[in-house]
Formats: structure tokens, sequence, C-alpha cells
């Protein structure tokens, strides 16, 4: 009985996505094609960054100051009609902005975080489904995190620090109050 139900989401699923198809095609096609040149600039702009870092790699140039810092080591073949205001890889702009122990914190937090949330023993406060919430939430950002800004972007970050919470395991007190 199911089947005419399935079959027209399917049929809808599928006009939906041929229409997109019509209307936006081209920028994903003309995306696809520049993936590579994109990510040989990429490769470029993160060398330069990291000489950025070996001119203070222990106390960086402070937070928030990348924009300010990179024109430092900024020059060809990196754009230099464009203005680099990110470093593209989180990792780096830590590194580079509170030096390599100030921009390790953050890392070894969500590390313990992580830690905690996947070694929880089974039965705690938390179930299996928020923890999985938690610690996808820390692969995606952790991968995504190396080719992008997107934990720098206050929404994401808020967003981020929520879904560690849903799977953080805590201790409830025992005994009444």
């Amino acid at each position: 009985r199911a089947l005419p139900t399935v079959a027209v989401g399917l049929a809808a699923g599928l006009a939906i996505c041929g229409v997109a198809l019509i209307l936006f095609g081209e920028g994903i096609f003309e995306r696809f094609q520049s993936v590579e040149r994109s990510s040989e600039v990429r490769t470029e702009l993160y060398e330069q960054v990291l000489q950025l870092i070996q001119l203070r790699p222990l106390t960086g140039f402070g937070g928030g100051t990348f924009e300010l810092a990179f024109p430092l080591v900024h020059q060809l073949p990196v754009n230099l009609d464009f203005n680099w205001d990110r470093a593209h890889n989180t990792y780096l702009t830590l590194w580079s902005e509170l030096g390599l122990i100030g921009g390790s914190l953050p890392m070894l937090a969500v590390a313990i975080i992580g830690w905690r949330t996947a070694t929880v023993p089974r039965g705690g406060e938390v179930d299996w489904r928020s923890r999985c919430i938690g610690l996808g939430a820390i692969g995606v950002a952790a991968v995504h995190s190396l080719v992008d800004f997107s934990l720098e972007i206050q929404a994401n970050a808020l967003l981020f620090v929520a879904m560690l919470a849903i799977g953080f395991p805590i201790r409830r007190q025992s005994g009444t109050a």
C-alpha cells in the first residue's frame, strides 16, 4: 500500500533535483573544475602560514590578528590582490595567533571532552545516542578544520559547543537535599 506514496515521493525528489541542477548546475560544475587549482592555492597559503608561525612560535601574534600578521609573509604565488583574513585552516590560525602552546590548548580541551565522552561507562547518565552526537561533532569539526575556518564563525562554534554539551557525561550526586 505504501508503494504509490514512495513512488510519488521519489518522483518529486527527482524533479526537485532536476530543477536545482538546471538553476544552479553551472555554478556547481564550475566549482568542480576549479577544485584542483583551489587545492594548489591552499597548499601555497598553508606554507606561508607555517612561515608566519615560525616568526613567533611560542607567543603568536595575538588572538584575532591573522589578517594583520599575514602580510609579513604574504608573497606570490598566493594572490596578492586578495585580502587573506583567514588561513582556511583552524589549526594553523590558532597556532599563528596564539603560538604553539596557547593555540594547542583549545584542541587539547576538545580532545579531553572527546575522551571523557567516549569512555563513560555503560549505563551512565548519558545514553549512547547523545554520546554519538558529541563524538560525531568532534570528528566532523576536526576534519573540516583542516581545510576551512568554520569554527571561526561564531554561530558554528556555539553549535559545536552545544553538541559537545549534549554528549558530555555528567555525574549526578546521590542523596537528598
